[in-house]
């Protein structure tokens, strides 16, 4: 058996079993519990072959901690912030010597650590045994001789990675440094084919989101892409990164069902912009959300009501009455507070809609403790 094939079958095998003991031990142990959904976190993310940027922001979100690895004998420096957002600047040796760490590697400097500055939580020591062991997995399998989609696309989005390793991981993936290339983003819950002329990369890769399926595609791809997804303009390999940006903002924006393309989507770009910048939501967003909390129906009307200049256009493309579309819109329009009847009340509503899902958006795969996986976008529920 090839290293590649061996350093995931284990964790393969153990998943269901530590599912298994999941069920068994809610209720009898907090501390074992909690150890157990962090092993079974960990060997779930390496059967998904996710790369380290991905490891990094679990172990950050389990300890609810900065994390940090440097792996001098793999070039690999990384540190995250308690949301897993990159931090460039790396701690001094004085402040490492402070806080809980494991040694990665073996005997050559590495070590991964995690920033309490309180008192050790018992479930720090577990995080860091599994990221250390995650990480030399992933290194070890990216490594190898079989290119490995998902830390390879990881590495060319990497923008702090020199670009001759970009280009040399491009070598052997079939891309050139010329190659006119873009990045298509779906939920990872979508099982559509790739389109023809994807150049040889379909993969999940972590993002602040969550895990997304990424598909780059040749310039010349023949075939639409249909489904949710986002497309981001065509670039050269050294700019994959910008693309994949572009892809993440349209695939935010996107209705259920619907394929965004991000040079179609103009001044919105910004909108994305403000609300990422912005620490709280903005309150027609907050008054979408809660027009919408209870019922599927007006989140239908309203969004029909974007797109269609009067109620009786609305109804015919929801298939409803006129008078029942018309009853809905009377009440929204009190919830909301505002008409989005006029040309000015379509465009305050259609920036709510977008703020709505730019705020509910997690793109993430959740396992249930009976082993079942549920993967899609939180508005699809």
């Amino acid at each position: 058996m090839s290293s590649d094939k061996a350093a995931t079958e284990e964790p393969r095998a153990e998943v269901g079993r530590m599912r298994e003991l999941l069920g068994r031990v809610d209720g009898i142990d907090t501390d074992v519990n909690e150890t157990l959904r962090i092993i079974t976190q960990f060997d779930g993310l390496i059967r998904r072959r996710v790369g380290i940027s991905a490891l990094m922001r679990a172990a950050a979100n389990l300890t609810g901690c900065a994390v940090g690895a440097v792996y001098p004998a793999h070039r690999l420096v990384r540190r995250v912030d308690s949301r897993g957002t990159p931090i460039t600047q790396m701690p001094s040796a004085e402040e490492l010597a402070l806080w809980t760490r494991r040694p990665l590697g073996d005997l050559d400097g590495g070590v991964v650590w995690v920033e309490r500055n309180t008192e050790t939580s018992i479930n720090d020591e577990t995080v860091l045994d599994r990221l250390a062991s995650s990480i030399q997995i992933t290194i070890d399998r990216t490594m190898g001789t079989v290119p490995d989609h998902a830390g390879a696309l990881e590495a060319l989005l990497d923008r702090e990675a020199a670009l001759g390793t970009k280009l040399a991981i491009a070598r052997r993936l079939g891309l050139e440094a010329g190659s006119k290339i873009y990045l298509i983003v779906m939920p990872v819950i979508s099982t559509d084919p790739a389109p023809i002329g994807v150049t040889h990369i379909d993969a999940v890769v972590g993002t602040r989101f969550g895990g997304v399926r990424a598909i780059v595609a040749g310039a010349d791809c023949p075939q639409p892409v249909t489904g949710t997804c986002g497309i981001g303009e065509t670039v050269t390999v050294e700019r994959l990164a910008d693309s994949f940006d572009q892809a993440l903002v349209a695939l935010r924006l996107s209705r259920a069902g619907e394929t965004v393309t991000y040079r179609d989507l103009g001044a919105l770009s910004l909108l994305v912009r403000a609300h990422d910048a912005s620490p709280v939501p903005h309150p027609d967003a907050i008054a979408i959300g809660t027009a919408t909390a209870s019922s599927n129906i007006a989140r239908r009307v309203l969004e029909a009501m974007e797109l269609n200049t009067t109620v009786r256009a609305a109804a015919h493309e929801l298939g409803l009455h006129h008078s029942t579309v018309q009853a809905h819109c009377d009440r929204l329009e009190k919830e909301l507070g505002y008409s989005f009847r006029t040309a000015q009340g379509r465009t305050r509503l259609a920036l709510a809609l977008a703020l709505h899902r730019l705020g509910r958006d997690v793109f993430d795969v959740e396992t249930s403790p009976d082993g079942r996986e549920r993967r899609g976008r939180s508005d699809d529920v």
